[in-house]
């Protein structure tokens, strides 16, 4: 109520605004104000297609490299598993929205529709291509993540000859792929321009990029031994790590292979590119923006997409796909007739990883703050979206958001029925004011008679809210001004 415009709102120009639209947009179908049940509605439905889409793209991808319908299924069980029960993506989907959960559906949905591509072929191809760029344009709107996501993809396409084999092909299908990063990078540029935020936009990206005065020691030990040690286990670091090696490993293979013009199949290659895009993206992006990425847990809620599609499932098979060639004889039968229970057994490790791991969920509720909780409580239950709280000597801000996550409301500080009136004096429609106090009356001469205007006073314990009219607040204001004016 007390925000009448955006700039008012004090935008915050350090991420792209796309985060904003899908909850936007469900607001709209259906006629609500945003509110923490449509909010955590939303946030459970995106893990649910996060799954959903990891699950698909390694069924579709293990079955273009000619594995068996029961193979690729087991191995689709995985994602599905992992995404669902670690403990960061099934704590921070439900009860945490920002930049960092709204990408990655974007993330798993891009690199699925690049998989599918490959069996698609006529109009339903340039279907799929339209949408994989709305997808792009998207992503890039809401997280610095899919800058990286992009620049893995085109790398891609570009190794497996994608854009084409002729210069032109190359430029044209360049700028097509491009375009959806370039016009969301400028309509972003151009929103922070028209709300003259570009200044704060580049001073908060120096300090985003900077090392907030931590040695590279302290960083990494507070991304890779706090944050994803204890949401994902020790193991985790390893998995992932292990999996960068791997990946690294199998990119020089490649590379050597390439300029000593040895043939190297399909299968590898694709399998190799697919673990970069999955994996680099999430390491290059925590050490781009190294502040975000140890001031905020949930800035490695990423490196769920890679954990569960990767050390389980495409290291396998990547290994798989190396060795084939070499396997031969009783040693290729056995192999053959045992894959099924390599597989199962690949499955169950991923259960006893989770059963390792998953009680861990229960350290990311912290213990409740009752004095806040009262507090917020009463706020909460005693005002509704025309209220605008002011308190003399009490105060919740934006930012922590703890009191708010009670309280769904500011209370100002305000000294004064000016404070009151410098706060309230751009709202054109009806409001009310309200006066909160914890345990004292109100001392001050304008604001003691101000609270004797209130119609209704709520009371809770040591708690009281005294609610003012509109009209009532204005006219005690022009008394008061009136009075002053004459004295001086």
């Amino acid at each position: 109520m007390e925000f009448p415009d955006l700039s008012s709102r004090g935008p915050y120009p350090s991420y792209p605004p796309g985060y904003v639209l899908p909850i936007y947009l469900t607001s709209v179908v259906v006629n609500q104000e945003p509110n923490p049940v449509m909010l955590m509605s939303y946030n459970l439905v995106n893990h649910l297609l996060i799954a959903f889409f990891l699950s698909l793209t390694i069924f579709f991808f293990l079955r273009q490299l000619k594995f068996s319908n029961l193979s690729a299924f087991l191995f689709a069980v995985i994602p599905i598993l992992i995404e669902l029960l670690l403990p960061p993506p099934l704590y921070f989907h439900q009860n945490v929205y920002f930049a960092d959960q709204a990408v990655i559906l974007p993330f798993v949905l891009f690199i699925f529709l690049e998989v599918i591509k490959k069996d698609i072929r006529g109009k339903s191809g340039i279907g799929v291509n339209l949408l994989q760029g709305l997808v792009l344009f998207l992503g890039v709107l809401t997280d610095w993540l899919f800058i990286f996501v992009a620049l893995a993809m085109y790398l891609k396409r570009l190794i497996l000859n994608d854009l084409g084999k002729s210069f032109v092909s190359v430029l044209i299908s360049s700028f097509k792929f491009w375009f959806p990063v370039v016009l969301a990078l400028f309509l972003f540029i151009f929103q922070l321009y028209l709300l003259d935020v570009l200044p704060q936009f580049f001073g908060r990206f120096n300090s985003w990029t900077g090392l907030c005065k931590l040695t590279w020691a302290d960083f990494n030990s507070v991304l890779w031994g706090e944050h994803i040690s204890r949401g994902y286990s020790k193991l985790a670091v390893g998995l992932l790590w292990g999996s960068l090696g791997i990946f690294i490993l199998a990119a020089v293979y490649l590379l050597f292979q390439h300029f000593k013009k040895r043939f190297v199949c399909e299968e590898i290659k694709r399998t190799t590119l697919l673990i970069g895009i999955l994996l680099v993206p999430c390491f290059l992006q925590v050490y781009a923006v190294k502040c975000h990425s140890i001031t905020h847990n949930f800035s490695v809620l990423k490196f769920s997409v890679p954990l569960a599609t990767v050390p389980f499932v495409l290291v396998p098979v990547l290994l798989y796909l190396l060795l084939r060639p070499r396997i031969k004889g009783d040693i290729l039968r056995i192999f053959r007739k045992t894959r099924i229970l390599i597989v199962i057994s690949i499955v169950a490790l991923v259960f006893s990883y989770l059963g390792y791991i998953h009680p861990r969920f229960i350290y990311f509720f912290p213990e409740v703050d009752k004095p806040i909780e009262e507090i917020g409580g009463f706020i909460s239950n005693n005002t509704g979206y025309k209220d605008i709280v002011f308190s003399p000597d009490f105060e919740i801000p934006h930012n922590p958001p703890e009191q708010l996550s009670y309280s769904m409301k500011r209370v100002y500080l305000a000294s004064s029925i000016e404070d009151i009136y410098s706060k309230v004096k751009a709202v054109e429609e009806e409001f009310e004011i309200n006066i909160f106090t914890l345990g004292q009356e109100v001392n001050s001469n304008e604001m003691g008679k101000l609270v004797t205007k209130a119609y209704d006073i709520k009371n809770q314990g040591a708690m009281r809210l005294y609610k003012i009219k509109k009209e009532v607040f204005l006219e005690e204001y022009s008394k008061i001004k009136k009075a002053n004016s004459q004295v001086n």
